[in-house]
C-alpha cells in the first residue's frame, strides 16, 4: 500500500513539474509549482520523514507566492 502511494506522489509530482515549465502563463506555473510542493511533502511523509515534510510546508511554498503576486 504505501509503495502504491508513493508511485502515485511520484507521478503527480512529476505531472506537476512538467505542467510548471509548460505552462506559458506565470499564474499557472505557479500553481503547478504548489502542486509540486504538496507531492514533495506526501512524499516525504511515505518516506516517514516528518521533520523534512514540516519544513517543506513551512519554507517553500514563500517563492511560489512571490512568484505569482509578481
Amino acid at each position: 500500500m504505501l509503495a502504491l502511494l508513493f508511485i502515485l506522489f511520484a507521478g503527480m509530482a512529476v505531472g506537476c513539474a512538467i505542467s510548471m515549465v509548460a505552462q506559458r502563463n506565470p499564474l499557472y506555473s505557479a500553481i503547478s509549482l504548489i502542486g509540486v510542493f504538496i507531492s514533495l511533502t506526501c512524499l516525504y511523509v511515505t518516506l516517514a520523514a516528518p521533520f523534512i515534510a514540516a519544513v517543506q510546508v513551512i519554507v517553500t511554498p514563500a517563492p511560489s507566492w512571490f512568484w505569482s503576486y509578481s
